[in-house]
């Protein structure tokens, strides 16, 4: 009777991956043209609550120029949908 209650139990959490997370967020992926510089690989990692997101651009980009080529991505903000109370606006 155990067993087959811990086994309910897993099949109704969801575990979050990183494949969950990625396209929600909307990172530039692999083949995109970013400022003119095309994004060679994306990986991503979710684990212990922490998420990263690692992009490789090619050899020929400076780092100094890696913030203007994600300024696009960086002026996305994230925002929650704020709680209303019960009143009526």
């Amino acid at each position: 009777m155990m067993k087959r209650r811990e086994s309910n139990m897993n099949q109704m959490m969801k575990t979050t991956t990183s494949s969950d997370i990625a396209p929600l967020l909307n990172f530039p992926e692999k083949g995109e043209i970013l400022s003119g510089n095309k994004v060679i690989e994306t990986e991503t990692k979710y684990k212990d609550n922490v998420f990263r997101y690692r992009i490789t651009f090619p050899k020929n980009v400076r780092r100094s120029d890696i913030p203007n080529i994600l300024r696009e991505f960086y002026n996305t903000s994230l925002c929650r949908k704020p709680r209303l109370s019960n009143k009526n606006y």
